[in-house]
């Protein structure tokens, strides 16, 4: 299943996360992210898919992926892998501009890879994301990408709802 995500700017509004936790095991490497560097990472990674998908160019992103992963995703596998992402017009651009909703806390497995989950609220859906990276070189590189959009959540549209009747609606900010 192919899924899609978003990441935010970082901004005084970052969401305090409380870094990332490293799971339970005596060979997991005691390591770390700042918040500001976890939206950082969503959000390139997110936009280099953003990228390739309307430019049907996978080169720059099979680049990227950890080299542990590049021998199995050809340029030409990641585009047939994202399909139905780019039959469907999915844009991905706003994760540029929103935060990102974490799902669950980032973890770094007892594989040394970094997991992360969440999604990007936006007026018209939900870009949820789970992605995983592997450190290469003091770097985090992309290893696993699952993006999917779907419907907005239950609680954006509450919000929206709640809204003062003033406020411009939240789809007229950024997004043409």
């Amino acid at each position: 299943m192919v899924t899609a995500a978003a990441v935010a700017e970082p901004s005084a509004s970052l969401p305090k996360y409380r870094g990332v936790r490293a799971a339970p095991s005596p060979t997991a490497a005691a390591t770390s992210i700042d918040a500001r560097d976890l939206v950082i990472l969503v959000r390139a990674s997110l936009l280099t898919l953003n990228d390739a998908m309307h430019s049907g160019n996978f080169t720059v992103l099979r680049d990227l992926i950890a080299p542990s992963v590049q021998s199995d995703n050809t340029a030409g596998r990641l585009y047939q892998t994202f399909g139905s992402l780019i039959q469907q017009r999915v844009d991905l651009s706003s994760v540029a501009v929103d935060l990102p909703k974490l799902t669950q806390s980032p973890v770094i497995g007892a594989d040394h890879r970094l997991r992360v989950a969440g999604n990007f609220p936006t007026p018209t859906g939900q870009i949820n994301f789970d992605l995983t990276y592997e450190k290469v070189d003091a770097r985090w590189r992309l290893y696993g990408l699952s993006v999917n959009v779907g419907p907005r959540s239950e609680s954006f549209q509450s919000a929206q709802r709640r809204a003062p009747a003033s406020a411009p609606p939240t789809s007229d900010i950024g997004r043409r």
